[in-house]
């Protein structure tokens, strides 16, 4: 895939008059129409086969789930210990995933579609659209690399 497709433009756009803080601007993504239509081709092949290979917990990921179904669910659980008349023996435990998907390996994303036998130009399309991206912010209409 030729770098220029993976071309993309952040631009933000202020949601309050003089914005100086980041959260005060709203980022917008404009991507190559080439690489969405490729990105698009890809999916497309891929979602019919998605449902069974993303867990149920994965909710956000999948057409038809929300993940406010999660929420709701932890909730209600959280709703379910404080009220239980067996208070001792639970324990809940929040886990910070962000940092998981944050630090992983392209070789490794690589290495489980090719275990969960992935066809091989379909392996080689995905690793070409994540790696190598180039981003470029626009802010305030001015251009910066």
């Amino acid at each position: 895939m030729p770098k220029n497709w993976k071309e993309t433009l952040i631009v933000l756009i202020p949601k309050v008059h003089n914005a100086s803080e980041m959260s005060k601007f709203r980022p917008i993504i404009l991507c190559q129409t080439i690489y969405k239509m490729v990105a698009g081709m890809i999916l497309n092949k891929l979602k019919f086969c998605l449902p069974s290979i993303i867990l149920e917990e994965q909710d956000a990921f999948i057409l038809g789930r929300t993940i406010s179904d999660n929420c709701l669910m932890a909730q209600e659980v959280i709703n379910k210990l404080k009220f239980s008349k067996a208070k001792s023996g639970f324990m809940l435990i929040k886990l910070d995933m962000e940092q998981i998907y944050d630090s992983m390996c392209w070789a490794t994303l690589i290495q489980i579609l090719r275990l969960m036998r992935f066809l091989e130009n379909i392996v080689n399309l995905i690793f070409q659209c994540v790696i190598h991206p180039k981003f470029s912010i626009i802010m305030n209409g001015n251009y910066c690399e």
